[in-house]
């Protein structure tokens, strides 16, 4: 059997330090990344304590009507600065998912 994760890095936030709400333009991210998993099997979809995350969470959770469950273990440590312009957003920019397939061996 293979159960597949999307993870999925919150939209842009505001520039402020703090738990900060993402923007007009990391809503549209968030909407879009929604529009993305429509049409998904989506069973769950877990999201750090941070307001960013979770408002990112939700917008997709309209979509594919999967309940968002808040774990504090997936919150973040401060990883350089905030979208755009540090290390981790040239790798995984802010609103983008990446498609991690597992096989899940249950003997």
């Amino acid at each position: 059997m293979s159960t597949t994760f999307f993870l999925v890095r919150h939209a842009l936030k505001e520039k402020a330090i703090g738990d900060v709400p993402i923007t007009p333009k990391g809503v549209s991210q968030a909407q879009a990344t929604a529009r993305h998993f429509s049409n998904r099997p989506i069973a769950a979809l877990y999201s750090s304590p941070l307001r960013r995350a979770k408002e990112t969470a939700e917008y997709i959770a309209l979509e594919t009507k999967a309940p968002v469950q808040v774990d504090d273990r997936l919150r973040n440590e401060q990883t350089g600065g905030t979208c755009p312009g540090n290390l981790l957003t040239s790798l995984w920019p802010c609103g983008s998912a990446v498609r991690v397939s597992l096989t899940i061996d249950r003997r």
